[in-house]
């Protein structure tokens, strides 16, 4: 921040480890599944077909949708990426995918569940990892689960 010019010749293939890369769970569940809950809705209500335009690697990080044909679709999600084209980018559309309404939203919120055996499994596994020697006391799967 001290030196703004520096940073334009920086090398990021070298430092991949600090390049800032998208969050995508958060924008899905924080801000795309509010947004379709509220305004898509509405728009639902009222028997209007929608559009959302994403990038093509968050849509690739959804849960997969259950597509319909393109005359059932109440959801055309549109898909894009950048594309180089000599020195600059184009932003091109690479792909529609179409969705009924409820179906896509259903399937965007609702977690895929696991098993409680293989989560406290790699708890476990992860506290252990962070201890110096092996506990004394009990471990995670000894606890009584409420």
């Amino acid at each position: 921040m001290n030196n703004p010019e520096g940073w334009d010749s920086v090398d990021w293939s070298k430092l991949a480890a600090y390049y800032p890369t998208p969050d995508y769970l958060s924008s899905s569940r924080k801000r795309l599944v509010p947004q379709l809950l509220y305004k898509g809705t509405i728009l639902q209500e009222w028997g209007k077909k929608q559009a959302i335009a994403v990038q093509k690697r968050f849509f690739e990080t959804l849960p997969q949708l259950p597509q319909v044909q393109q005359q059932d679709a109440e959801i055309a999600w549109k898909l894009y990426d950048l594309e180089p084209q000599g020195e600059k980018f184009n932003l091109t559309l690479t792909k529609t995918i179409y969705t009924e309404y409820w179906a896509a939203l259903n399937r965007i919120s609702t977690p895929q569940v696991g098993k409680l055996e293989d989560f406290i499994d790699v708890l476990q596994r992860k506290l252990d990892s962070k201890l110096d020697s092996s506990p004394d006391t009990q471990t995670i799967t000894d606890l009584p689960l409420l």
